[in-house]
């Protein structure tokens, strides 16, 4: 299950986000624009970050997500984004 979080949340300040910070700096910018979409799994495991719908979602995982965590993502981020 995904739930949404706001731009002022220490999501992105998570040990394991941290460490690939650099790869995914793109996050961090699309925190910052004015209406961003923002979701992120239950356990922290999975973000999913877009700053608006008309432009293409990041999504970052953790290293330790499980098979059926992928399993969850890809039918969560398509009822999410089916429209």
């Amino acid at each position: 299950m995904f739930i949404p979080f706001d731009k002022s949340s220490n999501v992105f300040n998570t040990k394991p986000f941290i460490t690939e910070e650099v790869r995914f700096n793109l996050m961090h910018r699309i925190r910052e624009s004015d209406d961003p979409i923002l979701i992120k799994s239950e356990n922290g495991k999975v973000i999913i970050a877009q700053s608006s719908p008309h432009h293409p979602a990041w999504i970052w995982t953790d290293k330790d997500v499980e098979e059926q965590e992928y399993k969850e993502l890809a039918d969560g981020f398509y009822n999410l984004f089916k429209e």
